[in-house]
């Protein structure tokens, strides 16, 4: 509450630049046209239906690529999940989508205030933010990627600092909790960002170790388990999603590394921004720049940094160091790191992914060169940035192409929207298959299907059948499908001719009570023990720390 108050002028800016940066996804119906977009709010509608169907955690998308696929179980969780929370209130997808957009812009720009204060004065900490806020790739993010877990990723990447600084270097216990909340909020939001801002992680946490080495070891220790317990909490969403991909086309496609995308120059020095752009038509052009503003800024700290040696000055470490991280980022989306790509950091596939650690590098350069101004230019340099911020920035805060469609189009989506390389190995091209008017159907034999009951995640019905019968339930086969007649398990098929990848199944003559349900397989149910477990534990740590603190004198209070 104290830091509310004292710093309550800073959060209103953050708050109004926040709604700035989204305005135009409020004044207009419907979405943009973006790449990514149409995906997250199809995630978004799957998982509201299954927990509208008192599913949790939400596995199974019914309406999924025409025919159903597990989306909820691939999909990255925190957006997912937070925008069909709001859903349950707006009734709206894609007004949930914008909301989750702006809860995303406001806590990422209001954490990284709270992360810069750690080290500067307000002013610089303020300049900074808004820096960091405009950035190029962040507007590209909402605007033309649509790619909404990466953009919200900037949440915990920035808690998982403060955690570190916390833990390492002001001993807080209350680190260690937020480290390993931060480290599962970042895994369900995007795992591959991890991966990318392991880079900063690193290094920031080893400036700090170095800054402070009272209780070393434990600290080391102390930190592994925030870690693991983090992953722990995850294990619920990462062991089907390593275990069970081998089920689709993309867990045996080998590398999954984009060749061509690296970044030149060019993508830092200028600064041009595309409506058309060679094949990008519907969407803006997609074209990714590091921003001429963030560039100058690491130009003149190494300027800076190098006069400070020249002139036998004591160089500030910390920005050395950031300096340095900024120039190992930029090394990552140039060519000259192509046989880096070829280990598993391939995964992240796009080189220019890189730029989610980025863009935490030139603010904080600049508010630690901004806190060393004479007071006397602190304004007029606040000024010029807004200004070059406006004119650079501001002009590029809009959607192109807004597309004002049927809310069922979330809902029911008309092809694999992660792409067919997520298909099953046993599917075809989901646009091959026709969309159904029913979900059950006798395509052999002869009877009467009554009593249907379609749920998102299951399936009951009656049936009287004259003859053997042969059912077609127009879902995608996953592994977890199971059938029961008279509830005795039935053997399923999803190989027919007819139905490539679709479930079929046989029925005797006579009466019967027909149910199918997506259960869970062995690597769900151990992550589901596991999460379960990795939340125990940490609920445990919370209540009896400080009775162990208390009598063990442990370092972190």
């Amino acid at each position: 509450m104290g830091f509310i108050l004292k710093e309550r002028a800073s959060i209103v800016i953050l708050f109004i630049i926040s709604a700035i940066f989204v305005f135009d996804l409020f004044i207009h119906n419907g979405r943009p046209s973006t790449f990514d977009g149409p995906t997250h709010l199809a995630n978004i509608s799957q998982v509201y239906v299954g927990l509208s169907n008192g599913e949790f955690p939400v596995r199974w998308g019914g309406e999924f690529a025409r025919y159903g696929w597990p989306a909820p179980q691939f999909a990255q969780q925190i957006t997912s999940y937070l925008g069909a929370l709001i859903t349950f209130i707006t009734n709206d997808i894609v007004m949930s989508y914008n909301l989750v957009v702006f809860i995303a812009a406001f806590f990422s720009s209001l954490l990284m205030y709270i992360f810069l204060r750690f080290y500067v004065h307000q002013m610089p900490a303020l300049v900074g933010t808004i820096v960091f806020h405009f950035a190029p790739y962040r507007i590209m993010n909402v605007y033309i990627r649509g790619a909404l877990p990466e953009f919200f990723a900037s949440i915990f990447i920035i808690t998982i600092l403060i955690a570190l600084y916390l833990i390492i270097k002001k001993e807080k216990v209350v680190g260690y909790y937020l480290l390993a909340l931060s480290i599962a909020g970042l895994i369900l939001t995007h795992l591959f960002m991890l991966v990318v801002a392991s880079i900063l992680f690193i290094f920031y946490g080893l400036y700090l170790l170095n800054e402070n080495r009272n209780h070393l070891f434990f600290k080391c220790i102390a930190l592994g388990l925030s870690i693991g317990l983090g992953i722990g909490l995850t294990a619920y969403y990462i062991l089907p999603l390593f275990m069970e991909v081998k089920y689709l086309y993309y867990g045996g496609a080998g590398g999954h590394f984009v060749q061509g995308h690296f970044l030149t120059w060019q993508n830092y020095l200028t600064e041009q921004w595309y409506y058309f752009f060679q094949g990008d038509i519907d969407v803006r052009g997609h074209v990714h720049q590091s921003g001429i503003v963030e560039s100058l800024i690491l130009i003149f700290s190494l300027i800076y940094l190098t006069l400070q040696y020249v002139n036998k000055k004591s160089v500030n470490t910390f920005l050395l160091i950031v300096t340095i991280v900024g120039a190992i980022y930029i090394f990552f989306t140039t060519s000259l790191s192509s046989m880096f790509y070829q280990t598993p950091l391939g995964s992240i596939q796009h080189p220019w992914r890189m730029l989610t650690g980025f863009i935490i590098i030139p603010p904080l350069t600049l508010a630690l060169l901004f806190d060393k101004l004479p007071k006397k230019y602190v304004l007029a340099s606040f000024v010029i940035i807004l200004i070059a911020l406006g004119i650079l920035r501001f002009p590029q805060l809009y959607g192109k192409n807004y597309l004002l469609e049927n809310q069922t189009n979330y809902y029911n989506t008309f092809d694999n929207l992660h792409g067919t390389i997520m298909n099953t190995i046993w599917m075809g091209e989901v646009r091959d298959y026709p969309f159904q008017d029913t979900k059950i159907e006798i395509f052999e034999g002869d009877g009467t299907i009554l009593d249907l009951n379609i749920l998102n995640s299951s399936r009951s019905y009656k049936i009287n059948s004259k003859s053997n019968a042969k059912v077609v339930d127009y879902t995608f086969y996953f592994p977890g499908w199971k059938t029961y007649i008279d509830s005795k398990e039935t053997q399923i098929q999803f190989q027919d001719p007819q139905y490539r990848g679709v479930i079929t199944y046989e029925i005797p003559p006579g009466q019967h009570h027909i149910t199918s349900i997506f259960t869970n397989t062995k690597p769900r149910i151990l992550g589901n023990i596991l999460s379960m477990m990795s939340i125990l534990a940490f609920a445990i740590l919370v209540i009896i720390y400080p009775k162990i603190q208390q009598k063990f004198q442990f370092p972190l209070k």
